[in-house]
């Protein structure tokens, strides 16, 4: 890593504190992350030269998701894992609605089927497009499909639900636990430790379920060693929105351009069909409807959970939905399209697509 590099990385989030810093004075909700990501996202699509480290953000990601295992008391597990038939419905039906989204995504924006498939399903932007590509499907699409679906719903969720005027009273252990810098290390400490055996095992996701997995243990046997102080958990969310905002480059987006408008369409519709899910578990569980939206959302489960915590909404609930959604939707995607694909549900290979690979086939 070159000294113009660091300096840029240091120069972006500098510029991306500053715009938490200003959301957070203007009463924005989950400022500091919309903040940093309004501005790091403003500055890249102007054509300027903004730099992120997936180090960086791999740290901020490790403390949050510590910070978020942190609230799985023995009472709040056993509350979320009462939910467990809720959970599955709520993956199962965000899969369907997916499905049948891809469909408008498909004619709007006129890619093939598999395309519209994989950006529809929510998942990772880089598990998403990897499946796609193993499936013959345009991975820039599925790229940005994604990204706008990460990047919009931590804008459009907090601001619905704090427009809404519900608030959250839910006060968890971890927020009554003392800071303790030597029992915030030890804990950081086996995260980190556990995170890079996962990675060096292959597990994409290392650096989200094993920290998340350390503060549930040490959450659910109320270990009391430390809490996350606010000022970190802030800083990690400008790493983070930092992070989301770095990604949109003036050369991708006018690449893309005439995708976009569908691919926000979709996102939206998205949105809506989980948020009508959400609401419906709300009336049958009894959950609060705000706990319920932010667990049913197709967000990520970092964002989501964050929002829950900062709104003081039931972070153990939330993270338990998404999470079973991440590991059903990586499971079982591959194999929803391929039954969809054997009865037909995408048609023909698209025009575009069968070009595509017979273009590919001299090189093969």
């Amino acid at each position: 890593m070159t000294p113009a590099l660091v300096l840029r990385i240091l120069l972006t989030h500098l510029a991306a504190g500053c715009g938490g810093a200003v959301a957070a004075q203007l009463k924005i909700p989950l400022p500091w992350m919309i903040g940093s990501l309004t501005v790091v996202g403003a500055l890249g699509l102007s054509g300027l030269a903004v730099s992120t480290h997936r180090t960086v953000r791999d740290g901020a990601v490790l403390i949050i998701m510590t910070a978020l295992g942190l609230t799985f008391t023995p009472e709040a597990a056993r509350a979320a894992a009462a939910l467990l038939p809720e959970m599955l419905a709520a993956a199962v039906a965000t899969v369907a609605i997916a499905a049948l989204l891809s469909r408008v995504l498909m004619l709007t924006a006129g890619i093939d089927a598999t395309t519209a498939f994989f950006c529809s399903v929510p998942g990772g932007p880089v598990e998403m497009s990897m499946m796609g590509e193993r499936n013959g499907a345009r991975v820039p699409e599925i790229a940005m499909n994604q990204l706008l679906r990460i990047v919009l719903l931590v804008i459009i969720i907090p601001t619905a639900i704090t427009l809404s005027g519900a608030t959250g009273d839910v006060v968890t252990l971890h927020s009554r636990i003392a800071f303790d810098p030597a029992g915030l290390a030890l804990s950081l400490a086996i995260a980190l430790g556990l995170a890079l055996i996962a990675r060096r095992y292959g597990l994409a996701t290392a650096f989200l379920l094993m920290p998340m997995g350390t503060g549930v243990v040490l959450g659910l046997s109320e270990a009391n060693l430390s809490a996350v102080p606010t000022w970190m958990s802030n800083a990690c969310q400008v790493v983070m929105g930092c992070y989301l905002g770095a990604q949109f480059r003036r050369d991708s987006v006018r690449a893309l351009r005439r995708f976009i408008p569908s691919a926000i369409l979709n996102v939206l519709l998205l949105t809506a069909g989980c948020s009508a899910v959400g609401y419906a578990i709300a009336l049958v569980s009894g959950m609060p409807w705000p706990t319920a939206i932010l667990s049913t959302s197709p967000g990520s489960v970092t964002e989501m959970a964050i929002t829950a915590k900062v709104l003081h909404f039931d972070v153990p609930t939330v993270t338990a939905f998404h999470v079973l959604r991440i590991f059903l939707v990586l499971a079982t995607v591959p194999l929803v399209h391929a039954g969809l694909k054997r009865i037909g549900y995408f048609g023909p290979p698209s025009r575009s697509l069968s070009a595509s690979a017979a273009e590919r086939s001299p090189a093969e």
